[in-house]
């Protein structure tokens, strides 16, 4: 058994649900505005070619195919775990606190017969899974937005099987300073100045009727969510430390990897201290436009 807690099922999501007032916030704030939601005419193959795209999602892909479990913690609309579950014919979990937004991914996976994949409405701190259980855990964008990131980090790694991977995404204090000076120019001088200073929502822009999901998303999501931090490399390199994770690699590529072919599941050096101030200057010189988001992957 992987799920060892009770639970009630709607529509095949199954709802785990122990909330706090913070939880609340958060699920409110994505009510509001589930994203990426679905088009009218999309299908499995459009998603397969949006994952494509994705570095990090590709490499998965090709790496955990076939008889793996994989949870992807904070799933949303559940695109990312359709695409795995299309392409790797792996069991996936997508676990999300809301809801709405879970509907949206049980209703597409419902009307293309997407079998190998469950949808897991749940807070990432309940005891949902048996210990030991996943090959891969993948949470991107999500730590940073709960009450205490190091503890949301402990309690999914124990889902992790020995020799496992974890990849976890998350705000870089340096990378996000950008996003911190518009928040500033944003409250001073409002949204119209934001939309000429914020390269993605200038792009988006250019196009408002197409994009306006987008626009609103990336908007909230950048600018007015309720509940945000940001960390350094070695503080997430210090949590590995702690927990027995081995540090593979991160994405975007370190700029000490001299190895042109970027792996992300292949092993780099350790990076030091110096490195990481290096690596993080880089992330806000070359993607902080894209809000400083940083991934590393482990291995337990």
């Amino acid at each position: 058994m992987i799920i060892k807690k009770s639970f009630k099922e709607e529509n095949n999501i199954k709802i785990f649900f122990d909330e706090n007032e913070t939880t609340k916030k958060v699920k409110n704030f994505y009510n509001q505005n589930p994203f990426p939601n679905y088009k009218k005419n999309e299908t499995p193959i459009n998603i397969m070619q949006k994952g494509d795209k994705n570095f990090i999602l590709k490499q998965i892909a090709e790496k955990m195919k076939f008889g793996k479990n994989i949870l992807e913690v904070g799933a949303g609309t559940c695109q990312l775990s359709i695409y795995l579950a299309l392409k790797t014919r792996s069991k996936i979990f997508a676990l999300d606190a809301t809801k709405k937004s879970l509907e949206l991914g049980e209703n597409f996976s419902t009307k293309f017969n997407i079998k190998n994949i469950d949808f897991i409405n749940a807070n990432i701190f309940d005891d949902i899974f048996e210990e030991e259980t996943f090959d891969l855990i993948w949470c991107s964008g999500v730590l940073h937005h709960t009450e205490n990131a190091y503890l949301g980090f402990k309690k999914i790694l124990k889902y992790l099987k020995p020799d496992g991977y974890i990849i976890i995404g998350l705000y870089n204090k340096i990378g996000r300073q950008r996003t911190y000076l518009n928040k500033l120019i944003f409250k001073i001088l409002g949204k119209k100045t934001l939309l000429k200073i914020d390269p993605i929502l200038r792009e988006l822009n250019k196009d408002p009727a197409e994009n306006k999901d987008k626009l609103v998303a990336w908007f909230r999501d950048q600018y007015l969510h309720p509940l945000e931090t940001a960390h350094s490399y070695i503080e997430i390199l210090n949590w590995f430390k702690k927990n027995k994770v081995d540090f593979i690699n991160v994405y975007p590529k370190s700029i000490f990897d001299l190895n042109d072919d970027h792996n992300f599941f292949e092993k780099i050096d350790d990076l030091t201290p110096f490195q990481t101030i290096f690596d993080q200057l880089n992330l806000f010189l070359k993607h902080s436009a894209e809000g400083g988001l940083f991934s590393f992957i482990g291995k337990k």
